[in-house]
């Protein structure tokens, strides 16, 4: 029970007292001889049996208040209990630090007895560099939560100092201001060492980490360089592959170049190259790349009109050694060339094209900036060098062979031409013989007569037309190619009594190699109709498709018929199978043994 409770039961317990004497008093007073005495002993009656009440009131709030002393007696000692036995060190202290009480383990830590403690400053045991900051953390911790952890180095009497940490609780009143400071004082010695220990193994770890850090990284950049040693090998042998199936995979010499052109790109790094070829001991530019894309137009004029002998430096010296050539920095001497913005080139690679030792022409790579290649450059450009020289002879002879091939065959067509005209004409004489001698007395007869001898002169005009056009072929690209087929039908009728009927579109422009290849088709498929149909009739139709855009040509005839399945020698198939695919066109035939036959040529733009 609390100090204002037992002063209000005192304080009334003596009222009431107070007030039964007054009634007593009272009694007194107004008692008299004629009072009643039964009256007076009623009214002193009540005022005692009130007191007894009150007496009883008393005891009772007495009893209570001892029993709330002793409760708060154990509660106390309770509290002592748990503040001395407590494992860390517990202080209250004012809201001004000042200690107010000390419990044993806060007194070993500053090694002072309790009531030695009590009374002063909590902070005169802290370092100098604590003491310092103590009161400015107290101040600030107050202004705030009231509550606040901070550590100290606590320097204890006649004693080695420690690492401490405080743990800061203010307590209010009932007017809500502080009244005191409860702390929590712990020895963290033991958690510091183990913090150094655990800085010290973090340090530690972190330096072997690094150390296998470094050793992964070493390791790392051996692979890596391994690797990409490996990955260039592969790449390389991967282009020298696809190098060789491209390079032999098409005779045309232009599309050659320009895989050699690509593939190259793929392994050697460059800013532009060139393949020049040697012609009667000139040295002439075929292919270049790269300078146009760098926006050099006049460097790539200038390469692309130069003419070298096989004297000229570098060449001479790579036709002696047979072996590529390296210039780390092209400005480092005077060289040998001299042409407009020839200061952009700056390192220069070139190996020579050998086929069974023979220099076909060189391989040519520049870099805008100096030592842009290495002897690794050189091998890997020989290597390319080399499957381009066989690329290269194959083209050239194929293209030999093509020249050859088509200047035979102009000579066969033209000695077959020639022949069917000398016939054409000579039947031409002796029918106007015929004419001459015969008396023909019917008009009728003699213009039919007429006609005939007219037709064949006709015919004979158009083979020799064909002749023409087949002694120069350049005639074939200045014709419209629906003339050109009328000519052809018109002498291939001259040749035998033959029905062709004709249905092509005029004012067709169409690229030179189209134009020729459905030319060739049409007068393949014509001949063979004349040597082997049998046929009295024939159909050829040249129109243009719009789904798919392009062109299609259809031969038919009502012959003896084939069949296609079988190999049928002296057709011409084949040829025009192959003349059909050098421009990307279908060649479809259709032919039944007895049922005539038909062609059908089919490009698409």
């Amino acid at each position: 029970m609390s100090q204002p409770l037992h002063d209000s039961i005192i304080d009334d317990f003596a009222r009431r007292v107070q007030k039964v004497d007054e009634r007593v008093k009272q009694l007194v007073r107004t008692t008299t001889p004629h009072t009643s005495s039964s009256d007076s002993l009623e009214d002193l009656s009540t005022a005692l049996e009130e007191l007894r009440v009150a007496e009883e009131e008393l005891r009772q709030q007495h009893e209570a208040l001892i029993q709330a002393r002793y409760d708060i007696e154990q509660e106390h000692r309770r509290y002592l209990d748990l503040f001395e036995s407590a494992p860390d060190g517990y202080i209250v202290t004012s809201p001004t630090g000042q200690m107010q009480e000390v419990n044993r383990v806060a007194s070993r830590m500053f090694n002072v007895e309790a009531t030695f403690l009590v009374g002063k400053p909590l902070s005169m045991y802290f370092s100098k560099v604590d003491r310092a900051a103590f009161g400015v953390n107290l101040i600030t911790s107050l202004s705030g939560k009231g509550s606040a952890e901070w550590e100290v180095r606590i320097q204890p009497r006649n004693g080695h100092p420690f690492d401490a940490a405080l743990t800061m609780t203010a307590m209010y009143g009932d007017n809500s201001e502080i009244r005191a400071l409860r702390w929590a004082v712990r020895d963290i010695t033991e958690r510091k060492a183990i913090e150094n220990q655990i800085k010290l193994l973090n340090a530690q770890l972190e330096a072997r980490v690094e150390e296998r850090t470094h050793q992964l990284r070493v390791e790392t950049r051996l692979k890596e360089a391994a690797l990409q040693q490996e990955t260039a090998a592969r790449r390389e042998a991967e282009a020298l592959r696809d190098s060789a199936l491209l390079l032999t995979s098409t005779l045309d010499l232009g599309e050659v170049l320009n895989r050699v052109f690509e593939n190259i790109r793929q392994v050697v790094p460059h800013d532009a190259a060139q393949i020049s070829l040697v012609e009667a001991g000139q040295v002439k530019v075929v292919r270049l790349s790269g300078y146009q894309e760098k926006g050099l137009n006049v460097l790539h004029d200038s390469i692309a009109r130069l003419v070298l002998t096989v004297d000229t430096f570098p060449l001479s010296r790579m036709i002696e050694t047979r072996e590529p050539f390296i210039l780390l920095d092209w400005q480092a001497r005077d060289f040998w060339l001299r042409i407009p913005s020839i200061e952009h080139i700056r390192s220069f690679l070139g190996t020579p094209i050998l086929i069974n030792e023979e220099v076909l022409g060189f391989l040519m790579l520049v870099g805008f900036e100096p030592n842009a290649f290495t002897e690794v450059h050189a091998r890997q450009l020989q290597a390319f060098a080399a499957q381009a020289a066989t690329a290269i002879h194959n083209a050239r002879y194929y293209e030999h062979s093509r020249e050859v091939a088509a200047q035979e065959e102009r000579q066969r067509i033209a000695r077959d031409l020639h022949d069917e005209v000398s016939q054409t004409l000579f039947s031409a004489e002796v029918f106007a013989q015929g004419l001459l001698r015969m008396e023909l007395q019917d008009g009728q007869e003699t213009k039919q007569r007429l006609q005939q001898l007219h037709g064949m002169i006709r015919g004979a005009l158009a083979e020799l037309r064909t002749m023409f056009i087949e002694m120069r072929p350049s005639a074939l690209l200045h014709s419209d190619l629906a003339e050109l087929l009328r000519q052809l039908t018109e002498a291939m009728q001259s040749r035998k009594r033959l029905v062709i009927h004709l249905n092509a579109e005029k004012e067709m422009i169409l690229p030179p190699n189209v134009k020729i290849t459905f030319y060739r088709v049409a007068q393949e498929a014509l001949n063979n109709v004349l040597k082997h149909s049998r046929a009295t009739e024939v159909k050829v139709a040249l129109m243009k498709t719009d789904e798919p855009k392009g062109l299609l040509l259809c031969v038919e005839d009502n012959g003896r018929g084939f069949d296609p399945h079988l190999s049928v020698s002296g057709m011409g198939l084949g040829m025009m199978q192959e003349r059909a695919e050098s421009i990307n066109a279908a060649l479809v035939i259709r032919s039944t043994p007895g049922e005539g036959a038909a062609i059908q040529l089919r490009w698409t733009v």
